[in-house]
């Protein structure tokens, strides 16, 4: 019966074991610190033939295992996407199931989970819409009927929140533009962002007049500006001091620094 006749710790996350065989032989190995603990290798243990067959197995595949391991977790991959990066890695097919099975049975790789928390974060936290979404799963390399399955629970009202959240965080990049052109950009970026062009152009029209209202604002500020300036001017020849008496009097009326440096900046 095989036998753990010495294990020392080699460094960290390695160790050098040796196994004495029926015929007196020892085989020597580098093995990891999972390995160690999954069969509970301790010097002096014997091993039944086809614990020994097995752990034989998990020895030849440890390496890659590892390297494996420490890549799915890092990176949250699929199932597809790690067996294409052991196929870039030259890793023969037969280890390739070997490693996935493994990774499967720690829960290092599981696609239901990965899946789940991707479209939430995706969707949630980064308002991408379905579309997108899609686009990335299917890069991940999961099936049609899984992904509509996922994202079934993105309805209108879902969406909407999130057409309405993207609106308010982006309008204010359009202050100089005209209308028109501020709706047709903010449609490109929506759609973009993985929503559906004739539900775009729905949300778009019906929010025409948060556009309208806001660049109101934008034109109030340049109205206010050419007001202080000609005021100012009259009096202050010095060209700094005319600046800062126009940006004192935009402030006073509630407009914000930031957008008064944009309009000194075009004037």
């Amino acid at each position: 019966m095989p036998k753990v006749k010495e294990l020392k710790k080699r460094h960290k996350e390695e160790y050098l074991l040796q196994i004495e065989l029926d015929d007196g032989s020892i085989n020597d190995y580098v093995v990891s610190t999972d390995l160690v603990v999954e069969y509970r290798l301790l010097k002096g243990k014997d091993l039944t033939t086809s614990m020994y067959q097995s752990f034989e197995r998990d020895q030849n595949i440890d390496k890659v295992y590892q390297t494996t391991l420490r890549y799915v977790l890092k990176y949250q991959k699929s199932e597809y996407e790690t067996k294409e990066y052991l196929r870039k890695k030259e890793v023969q097919d037969e280890f390739i199931e070997l490693v996935i099975s493994k990774l499967k049975k720690m829960r290092a790789i599981d696609d239901q989970v990965l899946i789940r928390s991707f479209v939430e974060y995706q969707f949630e936290r980064q308002l991408n819409g379905p579309e997108k979404i899609k686009f990335g799963l299917k890069q991940k390399g999961f099936e049609d009927s899984l992904i509509s399955q996922n994202l079934s629970f993105i309805g209108y009202r879902e969406i909407e929140n999130n057409l309405e959240a993207l609106l308010s965080k982006r309008l204010s990049l359009y202050k100089n533009k005209s209308v028109s052109s501020a709706m047709r950009m903010m449609t490109s970026y929506l759609v973009q962002k993985g929503y559906d062009l004739n539900r775009v152009q729905a949300f778009i029209i019906n929010h025409k007049t948060d556009f309208t209202d806001f660049l109101q604002d934008g034109l109030s500020i340049l109205a206010e500006y050419d007001k202080a300036k000609k005021k100012y001017s009259k009096t202050t020849e010095n060209q700094y001091e005319l600046q800062q008496k126009i940006i004192a009097s935009l402030l006073s009326k509630g407009y914000a620094y930031a957008d008064i440096k944009k309009v000194l900046e075009r004037r």
